[in-house]
């Protein structure tokens, strides 16, 4: 059955309104009213004409039979459906009854200017129920209380396309869709590119309850009324799709998931799925734009924005989840959140997930992502920026959590780029807030007193992050009371006066913060800034990385009052201020600074450690440790000491230290350990030295206590003007060393090594001295008297220690002795030494024992036989011959100290060196190069000779003959032409070899390589003789081997040769000489001496050889015994060395060698496809005669001139050849071979390449 109350007709063209009065359908049409009836209807009730409550404009209910369908079409004319009683209905699809199981499948459309309107309170403008359906695009105006728009529950749906929804009523819904039936299907809207505006106050734009869902594409839906929702999905509601969103009054919200019920339990599991194209926009005060209560989840890619003061972007309490991905989210409004998850019910915090999302706050106080109370917020990158003093990127309190890489930036006076933990009015370390940061994001933040990362209250920040601040006074990483941070492989970035990279801090009472960075750099710049800061117990470990501070006053680290800094393998840099500055305020602080290993502090304004002690703080204590393996420079410094407060400084294994230290109290170091002291330096307690070295500046230092030396320690410094100034004692343990000049306070106690001086010194001693039984006093003395000394104004105690002596001066000789006082005591000397050692051995000392000194007696070593003393130690020719020459040297000048170089020497193997280096045996050995690579021109010359006659061991080239036709009448064939008489070779060859002669007990060994070629002609008489000239160049490089000498020639070759061939019996013979430009270097050095030495000359080499052969043909080979003789005159001109002493004059000299060679040479025939090749070798003895070792005589400036031997040429070697020979043309061949020669101590490989042309 189908019942219609109010049926307009749809025939009409002119406009139809439907009004219920008491029930009642009443058609107005032209005017006029009348009551409409119908047979289908089964009941119409009429009443009268005031408002009726519960009324109905529209009604289709399923009868007994059949589903009812009705179609209201505004197509030919507008239609106006309206209701004004209480709890009426413009349209209803569905009823009700009293067993509804949405069997109820009554369906309504509503097209084509159709008009809905209610006015009473709770009346509905669209409503279906009990499985009912709407289709519409209507528009819907409800403007009672509580009134909705559009209302779906259990079973049904409506469908809203396009149209208005307007309600002005307080607590009215545009779209409700709701469940009203215990475990029954819940209600459906789709809005679709509908326009929803509601104008009351907790009004609702569109409102899925009850399990109830709401589906939005391209829906505008605005809020006027203050509390009003824009989206609302409670009880396990869904609402999802796209829609552009706008509340305008205070404390509105424009999307949310979940309903905040007496409980608040995490139960109600509502949906809210926003997708891109989405927009949500809040105006009013304290307004939310999207909002996840009590486990409710939004799900969105929306482009968020607030602008009324304490607005909320993203807001998700307790058990609620929020997904932002992509788009945006902007707060206007001041103390506006960007994005925040928070615990409204003490249960499980809210979470918030941004996914690429940009966030940006523009007033002051606002915050761009918030946890709190146990809310999480994860920024899966995108970026957070805030603008306004005051401000927040990222805050977490109350045992909160952020996980972030996303960037963020603050601009404004006071802001925070990152805080972990809030700062209640008693904060007692309880917010356990966490942030961790990741992927090395940025945090930026401009503006005074600003903060990139701040940890507070137990906040607690760790991860990988690049901080950048600006502005004065800024901080880029703070953590404070109870708070930790710790950050790895980050950047630290601040500019502006006042600024600190990294601070740790106590603000009130409690445990301060600690900051834990590794390899991280940390870079401040501006006047008065600070790298690292340590306040009122604060700690920070620095592991790796780099802390530069620039900008005047700029200190790397500091410390105010109590502090630690912990520092291991950190580079330390800050040039124009100290690396670390100290100041004390108060008596109970206690600062600690220790140095760790790889720790470099070398790079400051000449100041490491600055102790600056202000009015109270002069009890104040300062610990410094260099911990092994550090590294620093500057200088320590503590002023204004006036009370008790102490710097004490502790220097572990292996660690440097450069520069002064003044004003501390005791220093410790450790085994390894390099102390090198600046002008200035004053210790106000002792030191002790355990394996350690101590080099103190030549103006000496002021200790007020005493030193003691262990473990292998030594000391140097100070001059016999400004000793070492020790006010108490001086132990030196038996393995220690104590050089330097002192002016000891108290007693001198030496069981180990004791050298006065940095040269000549004197340690002066107002007590006692004693020197143990293992102890040994190193004495240096001078030609002039003068000497280390000792002077002691009580006893010198002598238990039997050696004293060694060091010759020193080199402008003095010592030929005739010295006499030196070494030690004076006012109150007498007990003992002896044990003896006295001259470390020179070449110098004899003796000891004079009086009642209160001791003299030294020093001399030469006497020899009655031989007073030549250099030459007792001499073993070779060369090394004799040159001791005697140094012997010989003028006791004046540079002779001198050439002399002294050598009568200073400790070692015999070292004096040994000596006069092989200065001996320069490489002049000699020159001269066996250039002899023992002469032959490489002759073998050239033999070669081509050979190979013009087809000897053996090469292959000749036939002639090409030639003839000019008479008369300038062409030529007639070349085989009719008559020969001529005469025939012409041209023939080119390149050469190289690699000679290494051994050294012996006379000369280094010497190594040359040498390359060149030459070019010939000759012609071939009719007589069978063959004659030509040759000329080339090559390059000879020699080096003596362990002399650090070495030489260059380069030669320029001119000869003539000749051959003949008498069946098998060959004659080859020549003459050619050599001229060598020589360019020669050598280098002296060992102890106490070195100088470098040049010179340039020339030679020349006349070499005459000849060879005699004869051939032997067999079917496989042919074979050639040869005998060959040479000889070689070498004439080298006078040397002159440039350099200092070492310099030598050189006489000119002539060598005369021979050699003489028996061997065989052989070739055969190469088959090769095509060509015409051979195979050749050589095997053969050479023998050497006459000059074979060179010499010539050598002078020094100042001695006696001496005879110098060279390395020698080979006695007797062995020669081996090898290669082929290959005809190019009829008239070109090319022969490659290599060539060596093996003697004792003697090798030489080289190679041949010739080219040989006739015509």
């Amino acid at each position: 059955m189908l019942l219609v109350f109010g049926l307009a007709s749809t025939a009409q063209a002119d406009p139809i309104s439907i009004v219920v009065t008491d029930k009642a359908a009443v058609i107005h049409r032209d005017g006029t009213t009348r009551i409409i009836t119908s047979e289908e209807v089964s009941k119409v009730k009429a009443g009268t004409t005031g408002p009726s409550r519960r009324a109905w404009g529209v009604l289709v209910s399923q009868g007994v039979s059949a589903a009812s369908h009705l179609e209201i079409s505004g197509k030919n004319g507008p239609i106006s459906i309206a209701t004004e009683g209480g709890k009426a209905h413009g349209v209803q699809a569905g009823a009700k009854g009293s067993n509804a199981n949405g069997q109820d499948k009554s369906e309504i459309s509503l097209a084509d200017n159709i008009k809905v309107v209610t006015t009473g309170s709770h009346s509905v403008g669209l409503h279906a129920i009990d499985g009912g359906t709407i289709n519409s695009s209507a528009d819907i105006e409800t403007s009672g209380m509580n009134g909705f728009g559009i209302f779906a529950e259990s079973y049904s749906k409506i469908t809203q396309d396009g149209g208005n929804i307007v309600t002005t009523g307080y607590y009215g819904h545009a779209l409700i869709a709701n469940n009203d039936i215990a475990n029954a299907e819940a209600g459906k809207v789709t809005a679709i590119g509908t326009v929803i505006e509601t104008g009351g106050d907790w009004a609702h734009g569109a409102f899925a309850d009850n399990g109830g869902a709401i589906f939005l594409d391209g829906a505008k839906i605005t809020t006027e009324g203050s509390r009003a929702f824009g989206i609302l999905a409670a009880k396990n509601s869904t609402v999802s799709g796209q829609a552009a969103v706008f509340t305008i009054n205070d404390k509105s919200h424009a999307v949310q998931a979940g309903a905040n019920g007496s409980t608040g339990d995490g139960s109600d599991k509502s949906v809210v799925n926003l997708n891109a194209g989405s927009t949500v926009s809040t105006a009013g005060s304290d307004a939310f734009a999207l909002h996840a209560i009590d486990g409710g989840t939004i799900n969105s890619s929306a482009d968020i924005k607030t602008s009324g003061k304490n607005g909320f972007g993203i807001f998700a309490e307790s058990a609620s989840t929020i997904n932002q991905t992509g788009g945006s989210v902007t707060t206007d409004g001041g103390y506006g959140h960007g994005l925040i998850a928070n615990d409204d019910r003490k249960t499980t915090g809210g979470k918030v997930v941004a996914t690429d999302v940009k966030v940006q706050t523009n007033k002051d106080w606002s915050y761009g992502a918030f946890a709190d109370n146990g809310g999480h917020i994860k920024l899966n990158g995108g970026s957070v920026t805030t603008e306004g003093d005051r401000s927040f990127g990222l805050l977490a309190g109350k045992k909160s959590m952020i996980i972030s890489d996303a960037d963020v930036s603050t601009k404004g006076s006071k802001a925070h780029g990152i805080q972990a933990g809030l700062n209640g009015s008693t904060p007692h370390g309880l917010d356990q807030s966490v942030i961790t940061l990741k992927n090395a994001a940025k945090v930026t933040t401009t503006g005074n007193d600003a903060f990139g990362l701040h940890a507070i209250d137990g906040g607690k920040i760790d991860g990988t992050v690049n901080v950048t601040t600006s502005g004065i006074n800024g901080f880029g990483v703070f953590a404070e009371t109870f708070s930790t941070i710790n950050l790895s492989n980050s950047v630290i970035e601040t500019s502006g006066a006042k600024g600190y990279g990294i601070i740790a801090n106590n603000d009130v009472s409690g445990t301060a913060g600690v900051i834990f960075v590794t390899d991280t750099v940390i870079k401040t710049t501006g006047k008065a800034a600070s790298g690292v800061s340590v306040r009122d117990g604060g700690t920070v470990s620095l592991i790796g990385g780099t802390v530069a501070a620039s900008g005047l006053d700029a200190a790397a680290l500091e410390i105010n009052g109590s502090g630690t800094l912990n520092i291991e393998g950190t580079v330390l840099k800050s040039a124009q201020g100290p690396t670390i500055f100290v100041t004390f305020s108060s008596a109970e602080e206690i600062a600690n600074v220790t140095f760790g290993a790889g720790t470099v502090a070398v790079d400051n304004n000449g100041m490491l450690v600055n102790v600056a002690r202000y009015e109270g703080g002069s009890d104040a204590n300062m610990n410094i440790t260099l911990k092994a393996g550090s590294e620093a420079s500057g200088d320590i410094v503590d002023t204004d000491q006036k009370g008790s407060g102490q710097t004490h400084v502790n220097v572990e294994e292996n660690a440097k230290f450069n520069g002064k230290i003044s004003g501390i109290q005791d220093l410790k170091t450790e085994s390894g350990t390099q102390m090198s002291f600046a002008e200035g330096t004053s210790i106000g307690g002792n030191i002790v030295a355990t394996g350690s070295t101590y080099s103190f500046h030549s103006t000496g230092a002021l200790i007020a206590g005493n030193v003691e030396l262990y473990s292998g320690s030594s000391t140097g410094g100070g001059t016999t003007d400004t000793p070492i100034t020790v006010s108490g004692n001086v132990l030196v343990d038996q393995t220690s060393f104590m050089g330097g000049n002192w002016d000891i306070g108290g007693d001198l106690t030496a069981q180990g090594t004791l050298r006065p001086g940095n040269s000549i010194g004197t340690v002066t001693v107002g007590g006692d001295v004693t020197f143990g039984a293992d102890s040994v006093y190193e004495v240096e003395v001078a030609g002039n008297g003068a000497s280390d000394r000792i002077d002691a104004t009580g006893k010198a105690s002598l238990e039997g220690g050696r004293l060694d002596v060091f010759a020193l001066d080199n402008k003095v000789s010592y030929q005739d002795g010295q006499t030196y006082t070494i030690l004076t005591a006012v109150n007498g000397i007990e003992g002896t030494f044990s003896e006295a050692i001259s470390k020179s051995i070449f110098l004899t000392t003796s000891l004079d024992h009086q009642v209160n000194k001791v003299d030294l007696k020093i001399g030469l070593v006497a020899d009655p036989i031989d007073d030549v003393v250099f030459e007792k130690v001499a073993k070779s020719n060369n090394e004799i011959s040159t001791a005697r020459a140094l012997h010989s040297l003028a006791q004046e000048g540079s002779a001198l100290e050439l002399y002294n170089s050598i009568l200073f020497l400790t070692d015999e193997a070292e004096a040994r060196d000596a006069f092989n280096q200065l001996s320069g045996d490489v002049h000699d050995s020159v001269n066996t190069g250039l002899i023992d690579t002469a032959n490489l021109t002759a073998d050239a010359i033999n070669n081509r000779l050979r190979s013009a006659f087809d000897g053996v061991g090469s292959q000749n080239v036939p002639v090409l003959n030639f003839a000019q036709s008479p008369n300038g009448r062409a030529p007639k064939p070349f085989d009719a032409v008559k020969p001529a008489s005469l025939d012409y070779g041209v023939w080119a060859s390149g050469f190289g070899s690699w000679v290494n002669h051994d050294g012996n007990s006379k000369a280094g060994g010497l190594k040359t390589i040498t390359g060149g070629f030459l070019s010939g002609v000759d012609v071939g008489l009719n007589s069978g003789w063959r004659l030509g000239v040759v000329g080339g160049y090559s390059q000879t490089d020699l080096n003596g081997k362990g002399r650090n000498a070495s030489a260059d020639s380069d030669n320029w070759h001119l000869g003539i040769y000749g051959g003949n061939q008498w069946g098998p019996i060959g004659l080859r013979a020549g003459l050619v000489h050599t001229w060598h430009s020589i360019d020669s270097s050598r280098s002296v050095s060992y102890s106490g001496f070195s100088d470098s030495l040049g010179a340039d000359y020339h030679a020349r080499t006349l070499q005459a050889f000849g060879e005699l052969g004869y051939r032997i043909d067999t079917t496989v080979a042919a074979f050639e015994p040869f005998a060959n003789f040479s000889h070689v005159r070498l004439h080298t001109d006078g040397v002159t060395e440039r350099g200092g002493a070492a310099a030598l004059t050189v006489d000119g000299n002539n060598t005369n060698t021979t050699f003489t060679t028996l061997g065989m040479h052989a070739s055969a025939p190469l088959p090769l496809d095509g060509a015409n090749a051979s195979l050749k070798g050589t095997l053969g003895w050479r023998r050497s005669y006459g000059d074979i070792t060179p010499e010539s005589t050598h002078l020094f400036a100042g001695s006696n001139p001496f005879t110098v031997e060279g390395v020698a040429i080979a006695r007797d070697a062995a020669l081996v050849e090898a290669g082929f020979d290959m005809a190019l043309t009829d008239s070109a061949k090319f022969g490659l071979s290599y060539v060596g020669q093996f003697g004792s101590g003697a090798k030489q490989n080289g190679f041949n390449a010739t080219l040989n042309m006739k015509f």
